[in-house]
């Protein structure tokens, strides 16, 4: 930074009161202050935006370093496991259905693991047998709550 003293600022105000005289001066300190809040404010924005940059920078390394091993997670297991092409299961990599054409190999990673294989899906009605039907009218009839019982006067 510069090194002004208080003698030297003396010497520069009188300069600048014999060279702009006394009537624009103010005018031109103002203009000066008015300069130099700019240049402050254009400072601020800029170091901002280099901070906003660093960020977005640190943020792609997060990203990079989270993506990355889950990208070659998922490849390891699409090589091992199924792939979809075209809308169809292709088995693909070590474990291959036993039926031909199948299109999972849930049961033999089942079987692999050492895990029973799942018992079939019992089927469920569509909605629960407390649910009535509507009459044929269309309008279902509306239960009565039963009525307050009255405390005995005595």
């Amino acid at each position: 930074m510069l090194s002004i003293g208080w003698s030297e600022l003396l010497i520069v105000a009188a300069v600048a009161l014999i060279v702009v005289g006394p009537r624009d001066l103010p005018g031109m300190l103002r203009n000066l202050g008015k300069m130099a809040a700019t240049v402050r404010r254009m400072g601020t924005e800029f170091r901002r935006e280099l901070n906003k940059m660093a960020e977005v920078d640190d943020l792609r390394k997060v990203q990079r370093s989270v993506a990355d091993p889950l990208r070659a997670a998922r490849a390891e297991i699409v090589r091992e496991f199924n792939k979809v092409e075209g809308g169809k299961t292709v088995p693909t990599g070590a474990i291959k259905p036993e039926v031909p054409g199948a299109q999972s190999v849930h049961d033999e990673i089942r079987a692999a693991a050492g895990m029973p294989s799942e018992p079939a899906l019992a089927t469920k009605p569509s909605r629960p047998r407390a649910v009535a039907k509507a009459p044929a009218g269309g309008k279902t009839p509306r239960r009565r709550r039963p009525a307050a019982k009255k405390p005995d006067q005595g």
